[in-house]
């Protein structure tokens, strides 16, 4: 399987929030999933998609659980996420355990429009979620003694 890889050199953080993105990050997910029409989990104190989080002081679009999504199947044309990383972080974010993968990756195919594409920021290339396939890999690198951050991209099939 030959997969697209695309390397970033960003800075980080953007902000003193714990879970922010590096800086810049944020205008590349449009390009990444290819539509302005996506939904943005976890999204804490990002300003792009249909931000849905679990922290009301993440002043997202909508407070909700990821592993429920309130949306019907096929609504997005993409969808991107930014768990927490272990259970440490999620304790420290949103003082939950951490969060499902296979649970919430399954929510956001099934709210995905067929061949849309799902992004997942993490620090270790994740698994293959539900009805996907594996399109690309994105490598952030980021300021000395910062951990490097990696995008799994995928399309959801037909």
């Amino acid at each position: 399987m030959t997969l697209e890889r695309e390397l970033m050199y960003l800075p980080r953080p953007a902000s003193k929030y714990a879970g922010c993105y590096p800086k810049y990050f944020e205008k590349h997910i449009e390009r990444l999933l290819g539509t302005k029409n996506y939904l943005h989990a976890f999204c804490g104190s990002s300003t792009t998609g249909l931000r849905i989080d679990i922290n009301p002081e993440s002043n997202a679009d909508l407070i909700c659980d990821v592993h429920h999504l309130p949306f019907r199947d096929n609504v997005f044309e993409g969808s991107f996420a930014d768990p927490p990383y272990n259970a440490k972080f999620s304790d420290k974010l949103y003082d939950t355990k951490q969060a499902k993968l296979y649970t919430w990756s399954k929510e956001l195919s099934r709210v995905t429009k067929p061949n849309g594409k799902i992004g997942i920021m993490h620090v270790v290339v994740l698994p293959k979620i539900h009805n996907c396939k594996y399109i690309k890999i994105v490598a952030i690198l980021l300021r000395i003694w910062q951990i490097t951050k990696i995008i799994t991209l995928y399309q959801k099939d037909p």
